[in-house]
């Protein structure tokens, strides 16, 4: 598989396809930083100059590709907050929990059609 056109099409910022592992069904792409930037703190939410704690990955699942779901797995760095001097995992703006902004926003729009939906049925038979 091409890593560059992975890249391209899933335009994350400071992030590229390093490697990328295909099944059936899924589609497994290993991220790596592209510049080594300060983190940002995800308990205060400011940029910590301080060293690394240490690393560890986490996987995030992103819009399908092709009728497949897409995981992701990114570098995530620990720092120790200089505000309340814990262990904080590093906030990567793109990443709502478990999965990207944008699978997330998908999620949002389609459960609010259903939701209208549903409410416009109820309605019409409250109607009758």
């Amino acid at each position: 598989m091409q890593m560059d056109t992975i890249t391209e099409l899933l335009e994350l910022q400071n992030y590229k396809a390093a490697a990328a592992i295909k099944t059936e069904d899924c589609l497994y792409v290993i991220l790596e930083r592209i510049e080594d930037v300060p983190p940002v703190c995800s308990g205060c939410g400011k940029v910590h100059g301080t060293s690394v704690h240490s690393g560890d990955v986490v996987t995030v699942e992103d819009l399908r590709i092709l009728d497949k779901r897409v995981f992701l797995t990114v570098p995530k760095r620990k720092v120790r907050c200089v505000e309340d001097h814990t262990i904080r995992v590093e906030e990567i703006p793109w990443i709502r929990g478990r999965v990207t902004d944008r699978f997330a926003e998908q999620v949002y729009r389609l459960t609010s059609i259903t939701g209208e939906t549903q409410s416009d049925s109820g309605t019409e038979a409250n109607e009758r």
